[in-house]
């Protein structure tokens, strides 16, 4: 158990079944890859990513309140946004946060992942974070 919060962050790449649609699963496979390396490359010393299927990962992070996850999250996502992918060139992702310091893992996955639905539901390319009106809605 780490010391103090935990975020759990759920990635899905924004309509990723029309880039393997329209241009292969071939270049899908490498969307990915790149993707992984994005993450890889600006998570903080510390945190842990993988994958979590399909066309989503995880990224676990402590240490943050969050205010400060919802920045991290943000900072993710644009440089997802600006990284030119090839032929598509740009692709955008959703983002679900759960922040908790004293809260079960399996907790912080299931809200992030509603925290994601509601991302997608809201247009898509943005963070949201679980709290007390998406509580609600589940």
């Amino acid at each position: 158990r780490a010391d103090g919060p935990v975020t759990a962050m759920l990635i899905d790449i924004d309509h990723f079944k029309s880039i393997n649609d329209t241009l292969g699963h071939a270049y899908g496979d490498e969307v990915l890859a790149s993707f992984a390396a994005i993450l890889r490359r600006n998570i903080r010393d510390g945190d842990v990513v993988g994958r979590w299927g399909g066309e989503e990962f995880v990224v676990l992070c402590t240490g943050l309140d969050q205010q400060q996850a919802l920045a991290y999250a943000n900072a993710l996502r644009s440089r997802i946004a600006h990284f030119h992918f090839g032929e598509r060139e740009t692709v955008t992702a959703s983002f679900g946060l759960r922040t908790g310091a004293a809260a079960p893992l399996a907790e912080l996955l299931r809200d992030a992942d509603i925290a994601l639905y509601a991302a997608k539901a809201r247009g898509r390319n943005r963070v949201e974070a679980f709290g007390a009106t998406l509580r609600d809605a589940a």
